[in-house]
């Protein structure tokens, strides 16, 4: 789908909603001219429509848009201007919630020709693959093309061609290699490296990829580039040490490339239909798990969850502060990578991180105790920290429970935890819910407005003004250092003559020394509420501004 919107046609293409369904690939495009489309399709089709026979009752455009996840099409297209002013909203809401892009271009943009260019392309990709594979001997094209890995197509290689094989990355660096069985050791880099420095010519071969030679001289080289969404991600090579490079090599190799960039254009489409699994999965547990039992066990099975683990525990990761409606503006994708990768290699733990309701959730299931599941998620944090370019982000955890239906209580437990720790730490940190229970109880039923009325009772109102910000900033400071001076006139880079000094205003200002357990008891009450408030004074400063614009 993504390849799709660089068609001339679509250059005015408006990608409204289900961008994270970009990869799904498309088998074929359909012009809709009938509510019953759904009948119709076969899986991976490209829907284009003006809107003429779309339903006009939520029930009928419900039964359609069900027949489109049932068929797992790729994407829908809607000429406005004529019978549609813009998409509809329902396609909005089921785009994004299933990863299926939905698009708007123009009335007046040709179904005809952006049909003819994508059915060329599909049929010329295809009749070249099925070009390049007519020289490819029949056992080795079995092989490669039941092949589940880019590991599995280099071994397979090697041993058939009697050759090392490599897979290098867009910088030239190897991260998978094979030789064949009992065959000679090479310095796979050193080859290559040798090669990208001494060679300057390439040879262009007749339905052949552009493959690029060394000269007759040991070690032997040929590689292939290895395209995916018409860019080169990276490169496959076949090093001979003594033997010299067959044409009837090139062929093999190129196959070999082909199979190489379906295997990441499946992979892209799976993860696509996975995301939508994850985010169903997310909403019957969190809306309706009690009556919807059988369904969330058919679909932890279909994610490949475990099922029997004793811990399952929901959490939050929060990016920058006062984000909490809207956590993940920045750097969402990486953070979900990240988590993705921390799930992968933790061995106890299992699960997924994904976008619900503008907030990234982590599902996490374990076979593990509590404490090495606090430890990994510890590590998930200073692995954020190092990833993140922006805030540092803040990790909230609720509960561990003992069953999967009871996920939804450690979710609520840590949404109650999360505006209570936003301003706990300027580096990010982890917070986990069962040890912060007092806490909970104390805040956990504010409303931020309570909160900003609480909390403005507790600090002098000089605090809360532009002209004491050095001052509560001081104060913070002092907070979250145990009051000891020595730290934070390191941290604020000031003199102990200026901390005295704002010591000394402050606890004028409180009318009671900062050494008072009891003054630095309500210090830090006000401190905990502060995430609260200013999510209140935001909305009441977005009401005031709407009400002025009004």
């Amino acid at each position: 789908m993504r390849e799709v919107l660089h068609f001339p046609e679509l250059q005015k293409a408006v990608v409204h909603a289900g961008k994270g369904g970009l990869s799904r690939k498309v088998r074929w495009v359909h012009v809709m001219d009938t509510e019953d489309v759904g009948l119709f399709l076969e899986g991976g089709e490209f829907l284009l429509t003006c809107g003429q026979v779309w339903p006009q009752n939520k029930q009928a455009e419900e039964r359609l848009l069900n027949s489109f996840l049932r068929n797992q099409i790729s994407g829908i297209l809607f000429a406005t201007g004529r019978y549609l002013t813009g998409c509809p909203a329902a396609a909005l809401e089921f785009g994004e919630k299933n990863s299926i892009p939905i698009i708007e271009v123009p009335y007046n943009v040709p179904f005809v020709k952006i049909t003819e260019h994508i059915h060329l392309e599909i049929i010329d990709r295809n009749y070249k693959k099925m070009e390049r594979s007519a020289r490819v001997p029949i056992e080795l094209k079995d092989k490669l093309q039941s092949s589940p890995s880019y590991s599995s197509i280099c071994e397979i290689l090697a041993d058939y061609l009697n050759c090392p094989v490599a897979i290098t990355d867009t910088a030239n660096q190897i991260f998978v290699k094979a030789s064949p069985n009992g065959g000679e050791r090479v310095n796979f880099q050193k080859c290559i490296n040798t090669f990208i420095q001494n060679s300057h010519s390439h040879q262009q071969m007749n339905n052949v990829k552009t493959l690029y030679l060394t000269n007759n001289t040991p070690p032997y080289t040929m590689n292939v580039p290895i395209k995916i969404e018409g860019k080169e991600r990276g490169t496959l090579w076949l090093i001979c040490p003594e033997q010299e490079l067959k044409e009837e090599f090139a062929y093999s190799l190129n196959f070999a490339a082909d199979i190489l960039s379906d295997i990441v254009i499946n992979n892209q489409d799976l993860e696509a239909r996975s995301r939508q699994l994850r985010l169903e999965l997310l909403e019957l547990l969190l809306e309706n798990p009690e009556t919807a039992s059988i369904v969330i066990e058919e679909k932890i099975q279909e994610l490949r969850i475990e099922q029997q683990q004793n811990h399952w525990l929901a959490g939050l990761i929060l990016v920058g502060v006062n984000k909490l409606t809207s956590p993940l503006s920045i750097g969402m994708e990486s953070i979900r990578d990240e988590c993705k990768k921390w799930i992968d290699e933790t061995e106890g733990l299992n699960g997924f991180c994904e976008i619900y309701k503008e907030q990234l959730v982590l599902f996490i299931s374990s076979n593990l105790d509590k404490a090495p599941i606090k430890q990994a998620v510890n590590h998930l944090q200073n692995n954020l920290r190092n990833t993140t370019a922006q805030t540092a982000p803040v990790v909230v955890l609720g509960e561990t429970k003992q069953h999967v239906l009871s996920f939804k209580e450690s979710y609520h437990e840590a949404k109650a935890l999360a505006p209570l720790v936003l301003h706990q730490s300027h580096s990010g940190g982890t917070y986990f819910s069962d040890q912060l229970k007092r806490e909970m109880f104390l805040y956990g039923g504010l409303s931020p407005k309570k909160a900003m009325e609480f909390r403005t009772i507790i600090l002098p109102k000089e605090l809360l003004t532009e002209h004491g910000t050095t001052l509560y900033e001081t104060l913070k400071c002092l907070a979250l250092n145990n009051y000891n001076r020595d730290k934070v006139t390191k941290e604020l880079h000031i003199h102990l003559n200026t901390l005295r000094y704002r010591i000394k205003r402050i606890e004028q200002l409180f009318d009671e020394s900062l050494t008072s357990p009891r003054c630095q008891f309500w210090i830090q009450v006000a401190l905990d509420l502060e995430s609260l408030a200013t999510e209140y004074k935001e909305s009441d400063q977005k009401n005031e501004l709407e009400g002025d614009i009004a």
